[in-house]
């Protein structure tokens, strides 16, 4: 507790930040309030400065269920309380961390439906209730239907495909030719030992 101050301080003013490249030249980098990129901690710190605000807002909702690491989240519920807990999840976040939701990267994954059926939906919800006010966003289109809030066939939350069999069929097929042209590339190194240890 005595090191508040330190942390604080640390993170809460913008330096110049210092370092020692390869060639053995100084650098120097000007940098910004925040945790540094890379800094195994941050991940932890982020962690746990949400949860705490992920736990309130939940507690509002016993009937729902949700999970949460780092910037991803899931919520299992109604639509109707899955959009209030979205709605009051961005109001917690931006009021206790001046933090904001992206809300065209979430996905609202509503199976049974067709997708014309599902925006209704949302749309009917939102626009009958003043709490969903802020959630407006979520209703647009975009051109590549994958990146549409409203998603009937199946969504991606913490790595992790979920939707119809086609749909995680499809993510695992795409996944495994990245993964094979990934190690494609390491044909050009000539260390086994470096082979072994990316793979």
């Amino acid at each position: 507790r005595h090191l508040f101050g330190y942390f604080k301080a640390m993170h809460d003013t913008a330096a110049t930040l210092r370092y020692e490249g390869p060639d053995g030249e100084v650098h120097h980098v000007k940098g910004t309030s925040g945790g540094q990129q890379g800094d195994p901690l941050e991940m932890l710190r982020f962690c746990a400065t949400i949860h705490p605000v992920w736990a309130r807002v939940m507690a509002r909702h016993p009937r729902a269920r949700a999970l949460a690491f780092a910037d991803d989240g899931f919520v299992r519920a109604s639509l109707a309380e899955c959009l209030h807990i979205l709605a009051e999840l961005k109001v917690a976040f931006k009021e206790d961390t001046k933090l904001d939701i992206c809300l065209p990267k979430c996905k609202i994954y509503i199976n049974g439906l067709t997708l014309a059926d599902a925006r209704a939906e949302v749309h009917q919800i939102v626009e009958a209730d003043p709490a969903l006010f802020g959630l407006k966003d979520i209703i647009t289109t975009n051109d590549d239907p994958a990146k549409n809030v409203v998603q009937v066939d199946g969504m991606v939350c913490v790595g992790v495909p979920i939707g119809s069999p086609e749909f995680v069929q499809a993510f695992v097929a795409e996944k495994s030719k990245a993964m094979l042209e990934d190690v494609k590339k390491l044909q050009l190194l000539t260390d086994p030992g470096v082979h072994f240890k990316l793979v």
